[in-house]
């Protein structure tokens, strides 16, 4: 069931979820914000039942691969903390770190509210 909430913000924040998020999904986009801050999450299942996506396995696979491979090439540097600076300073690299994170987390997101 559903409950009606109204809520005051600031002016350029509502500006923003609407030109950003979109009216119709305000609503949404709060409670996917709120949700695991005031509801338990059961993250051990939610890995679980994401780890059965064997789409998504294969895909988490070829990215850690590729990541391995990426840093064992590196072979000038000699301590992990040096080549994930390093790797911070490649745009392409973060870029793609956060998109992987951002699906990770709303996977996990979605399986929890299910």
């Amino acid at each position: 069931m559903q409950k009606q909430l109204t809520i005051t913000l600031d002016e350029q924040v509502y500006e923003g979820l609407y030109q950003v998020i979109g009216q119709q999904y305000i609503s949404q986009f709060i409670e996917w914000l709120v949700r695991p801050h005031v509801i338990g999450t059961d993250l051990e299942s939610a890995y679980r039942n994401i780890a059965l996506d064997e789409f998504r396995e294969l895909e988490a696979l070829e990215w850690a691969e590729v990541t391995v491979g990426d840093v064992s090439d590196e072979t000038i540097y000699t301590d992990l903390e040096s080549a994930y600076r390093n790797m911070a300073l490649d745009e392409s690299r973060e870029i793609e770190a956060l998109e992987w994170a951002e699906a990770t987390i709303g996977d996990v997101c979605y399986e929890t509210t299910r």
